[in-house]
């Protein structure tokens, strides 16, 4: 995968600073959104000293008027929202100036007021000045997303950011797969990393409050939530915790016994931690994220990093998901080595790449995929219009070289399909999916098409003449024996 390796935190128009630094709490630059009173000079605050001032202002109200006939005595002050360029590129936006405030852009809602007469124009404001001017209002605009692909990498920056300065901080994480409590805690987590926060009582949780269990079961029937989540997305919790213990197991060498059994209990531990990933097209309005449930295996000779997404796909290492995630055709947003830490300057390491179906190589085989499947409709339609005319012989031909070729084709891609699941401990049980369902149809079919044919397939001496040419011993040999795996 083709990457880019300097940091997009980095890049000027991502910048999350500003060029001047807080008048209260002195802080050098100030990070993030600028507060700036329109009536004084050089009074900027950044967000957490606005937000006290507002506070402040609010309840202390005589201590400040003092202050104010200090700096204004006529006015009071009135602030301005200075955006970063990151703020500008990552949030929607109204792209016109308030007219309050001038601030421009400005994020949240647009208050729409009549002008002072019937020939004015409409007066636009921001939420901050209708908070202090209180105005009736007449229709309240929120801004737009942009589908602009500068505005999806500046919201993936964001939550990246966001993400990467919670999990950046936190160390290795061991979890006992011998004790329930260990697989509790492991599951709550990866069930929060996948499905945010619960939305069910845990059964446990329940007891230890007191609560008359059968009271509950009354009242709820059908499941008792062991997690927080409904039966479905618990069942894929525990798929995903029972598929770490076995590969930790196969890479390790080490046991785990289930929790849930009465067998000793087993010394294994799973070395956990989180990663996420941004994905966008232009277009899209938002970003997609993939979380990552990121392993960290001991052997013999060194430790090694496994990532599993959420669907049960193992990845054997970030160059491996780099080089075989089955992302649509994208641009992502990631920590470099698929593990959150902080660079110099307090910068999260972020990279931005694009996706394996980006490739060269992967978009020529999506057109092949397209062409076959034309090629295959188009002669075989033919060749049936042609086995009623006197050109019968040469579309017979055509159809079994058009059958043949296509069919090797489709039965390689399906191969390659069912192999990649294999190699990344995916089920290729065509039961499970329809994708395993169609790869094992298509290479089945094509197997047992050439297998129709026999050992090998000669076609019947024919003699026929068109316009004075001659065709004799059409033979066509297929080796079966390479077909089979």
């Amino acid at each position: 995968m083709e990457q880019i390796l300097e940091n997009p935190c980095r890049w000027p128009k991502f910048s999350d600073e500003q060029s001047v630094g807080c008048s209260r709490c002195t802080a050098s630059p100030i990070k993030g959104s600028l507060h700036k009173c329109i009536h004084c000079k050089e009074l900027n605050l950044c967000d957490k000293c606005y937000r006290q001032e507002i506070v402040r202002a609010t309840v202390c109200m005589d201590q400040c008027i003092e202050e104010i006939v200090k700096e204004h005595p006529d006015k009071p002050h009135v602030w301005r929202l200075v955006m970063s360029n990151l703020g500008k590129n990552a949030f929607p936006v109204h792209d016109y100036p308030c007219d309050s405030c001038g601030a421009h852009p400005f994020p949240g809602i647009c208050y729409l007021l009549p002008g002072p007469d019937l020939d004015s124009n409409t007066i636009k404001i921001c939420s901050s000045c209708y908070c202090e001017l209180r105005h009736d209002f007449f229709e309240a605009k929120e801004p737009e997303p942009s589908g602009k692909e500068t505005y999806l990498i500046g919201s993936s920056i964001i939550k990246q950011k966001f993400l990467g300065s919670q999990l950046s901080k936190l160390e290795w994480v061991a979890f006992n797969m011998g004790e329930k409590p260990d697989r509790r805690k492991l599951a709550k987590k990866i069930g929060f990393a996948l499905f945010q926060s619960p939305t069910e009582v845990p059964l446990e949780e329940l007891e230890e409050a007191g609560i008359d269990i059968k009271e509950y079961e009354d009242e709820q029937p059908d499941y008792k939530s062991k997690y927080g989540y409904s039966k479905e997305k618990e069942e894929r919790i525990d798929a995903l915790i029972d598929k770490l213990v076995v590969v930790n197991e196969k890479l390790s060498g080490k046991s785990a016994k289930s929790a849930d059994s009465d067998a000793t209990l087993s010394t294994a531990f799973l070395h956990i931690k989180f990663a996420f990933v941004s994905y966008f097209k232009e277009g899209w309005m938002s970003d997609e994220t993939l979380p990552l449930i990121v392993m960290q295996v001991q052997t013999k000779e060194e430790s090694s990093r496994i990532f599993l997404q959420s669907d049960g796909r193992v990845y054997a290492g970030w160059d491996d998901f780099l080089a075989s995630n089955e992302l649509p055709e994208c641009k992502i947003v990631f920590p470099d080595g698929g593990i959150y830490e902080m660079e110099e300057d307090d910068f999260i390491n972020l990279r931005i790449g694009n996706s394996r179906a980006c490739k060269k190589r992967w978009k020529f085989l999506k057109y092949l995929d397209h062409t076959a499947t034309g090629i295959g409709v188009v002669a075989t339609v033919g060749s049936i219009i042609g086995l009623f005319t006197p050109l019968a012989p040469i579309a017979a031909a055509g159809l079994l070289y058009t059958a043949i070729g296509t069919g090797i084709y489709a039965a390689g891609r399906a191969s390659g399909n069912l192999i990649d699941k294999k190699l990344h401990d995916e089920s290729i049980n065509p039961i499970r999916s329809k994708e395993n369902f169609f790869s094992w149809f298509s290479v089945i079919a094509s197997v047992a098409s050439f297998g129709a044919m026999g050992a090998s397939i000669v076609s019947k001496e024919f003699h026929f003449k068109i316009r004075g040419f001659s065709f004799q011993n059409m033979k066509l040999v297929i080796n079966w024996k390479s077909w089979i795996f």
